[in-house]
């Protein structure tokens, strides 16, 4: 009698923020994972679900965030995507993205 399929998932969290020229400070007030869901069937990929909010000094004119996922290993990247930011008020925005 079979088990059926089992997704085995593991995955931690961590968030910086980095500023390039003009310098301006970039705050992460919150981020948040929240789930797995799968793309197609149980053959297909599985996408993670975060969402989460930033603040920036008056001095930021142009603001843009981008994730990144690491191979267990830590050596490469296995996914990239750039969340579109929705603005809240002057300098805070918050987003949510499917990676």
């Amino acid at each position: 009698m079979g088990t059926g399929y089992v997704q085995v998932l593991s995955d931690s969290l961590s968030s910086n923020a980095r500023s390039e020229a003009p310098l301006c400070n970039v705050y992460i007030e919150s981020f948040d994972f929240m789930g797995y869901s799968e793309v197609s069937d149980w053959s297909g990929p599985m996408q993670a679900n975060f969402t989460g909010q930033i603040s920036a000094e008056q001095a930021c004119d142009d603001v843009t965030a981008y994730f990144r996922l690491k191979q267990d290993d830590g050596t490469s990247y296995i996914a990239t995507v750039t969340p579109a930011l929705i603005k809240v008020d002057e300098y805070t925005w918050t987003f949510s993205t499917l990676i």
